[in-house]
């Protein structure tokens, strides 16, 4: 079920209950894996549109009338001190026993997964949180030269062949990342 999916995609120190997440003695997670099921979650197109909207009208059922749910995030609905445009969505948890909130932003084509628990008060999950994504997205991308162009110093002894094969690159290889997110560069 539920919990053996989120198993599988790295979340584990979660263990889910109920599927709204309100508080039980029995369901437990973490930061991290709150940030892996948000990045799961919004890869996923109609999430994203889903989380942008401020309101959204539930139709007719036939136990209920048609209502109209409005968002509940601060830094999705405008006019609100913590309005970002930045954000497209998230998860708030304000009941007193799990002050927390998740959010997913977007910015110069990242996505930035920003996680708050057992926070003294909602304000302050909404403070740092403020915090992560202001810090984040002022970072600008480095670039580091992996290769040089021109010759190279790979060289490779060929069982049987007169030359050694010798290697030679027309244009240097360049990798550009954000700081936070400095890629793991193996070589050989």
């Amino acid at each position: 079920g539920m919990n053996t999916y989120l198993k599988s995609i790295g979340c584990l120190n979660t263990n889910l209950v109920n599927p709204h997440g309100l508080f039980h003695p029995d369901q437990k997670t973490t930061a991290y894996d709150l940030a892996i099921i948000a990045k799961h979650a919004f890869a996923i197109p109609f999430i994203r549109q889903t989380a942008a909207k401020t309101w959204v009208r539930r139709p007719k059922t036939n136990k209920q009338d048609s209502t109209v749910l409005q968002q509940t995030n601060g830094f999705i609905r405008k006019g609100t001190r913590f309005y970002t445009p930045q954000v497209v969505g998230g998860k708030t948890g304000t009941i007193s026993k799990a002050r927390a909130l998740v959010i997913v932003a977007e910015d110069r084509g990242r996505d930035l997964v920003a996680v708050v628990l057992d926070a003294p008060s909602v304000e302050e999950c909404y403070e740092d949180i403020a915090v992560m994504i202001n810090t984040a997205f002022k970072e600008e991308k480095v670039t580091k030269t992996l290769i040089s162009k021109g010759k190279q110093v790979y060289a490779l002894e060929i069982q049987g062949a007169k030359k050694t094969l010798k290697t030679y690159t027309k244009q240097e290889l360049d990798v550009e990342y954000f700081p936070s997110g400095k890629p793991l560069i193996k070589g050989s």
